[in-house]
C-alpha cells in the first residue's frame, strides 16, 4: 500500500499544471522517487537498517542526476520517453539533491512506522503448571513484562 502511494504521488508530481508546475514537476518529484526506491529495497531486505538503505538510494539518485550531464545519443533515446524522463530525468540541478535528501529522511520515518514493535504479549500456553521448558518464559505474577524462566523459582 505505501509502495502504491508513493508511485501516485510521484507520478502526480510529473502530471501536475497547477500553481509552480514547473518547480513540482521538476524538483518535487525526487522526494517521492528516493522514498519509493528506498521503501522497495526495505521491502524485500527487512533486515537492512532503513538508514542504509536509504542513504544509499539517495547516493545512487545522485549519482542519476550527475549523470544527466552527459548526453550521449542513447541516454537522449530514453529520455524522451515519458518512463525514461520519469526515471533517469533529462537535465542537471542541483537543487534536485535537497529534495533527495529528503525523500531519504521520509523513507527512514516510514520504515520507522511500518517497523514499529507491537505491544508485548506473552504465550497464552504458558502457566505455572506447565512442566518445565527451558526456552519458555512467563511473566510473574502480577509484574507483566518482568520475565521469568519457567521452572526457575517464580513467584
Amino acid at each position: 500500500m505505501t509502495l502504491a502511494v508513493l508511485v501516485a504521488l510521484g507520478v502526480a508530481t510529473k502530471l501536475y499544471s497547477g500553481p509552480a508546475a514547473g518547480w513540482v514537476r521538476g524538483s518535487a518529484g525526487g522526494l517521492f522517487y528516493v522514498a519509493f526506491f528506498s521503501i522497495l529495497v526495505l521491502a524485500l531486505r527487512p533486515d537492512w537498517a532503513a538508514w542504509k538503505v536509504a542513504s544509499l538510494v539517495f547516493l545512487a539518485t545522485s549519482g542519476l542526476e550527475v549523470l544527466q550531464l552527459w548526453h550521449p545519443p542513447a541516454l537522449e533515446r530514453v529520455r524522451s520517453t515519458f518512463v525514461g524522463q520519469t526515471l533517469i530525468g533529462g537535465h542537471f540541478s542541483w537543487q534536485d539533491l535537497p529534495f533527495y535528501a529528503v525523500g531519504a529522511l521520509v523513507a527512514v520515518g516510514i520504515a520507522g512506522r511500518l517497523r514499529a514493535p507491537a505491544a508485548p504479549t506473552w504465550p497464552t500456553e504458558c502457566s505455572w503448571s506447565t512442566p518445565a521448558v527451558a526456552d519458555r518464559t512467563c511473566p510473574r505474577s502480577g509484574r507483566y513484562g518482568s520475565p521469568t524462566r519457567h521452572g526457575s523459582g517464580g513467584a
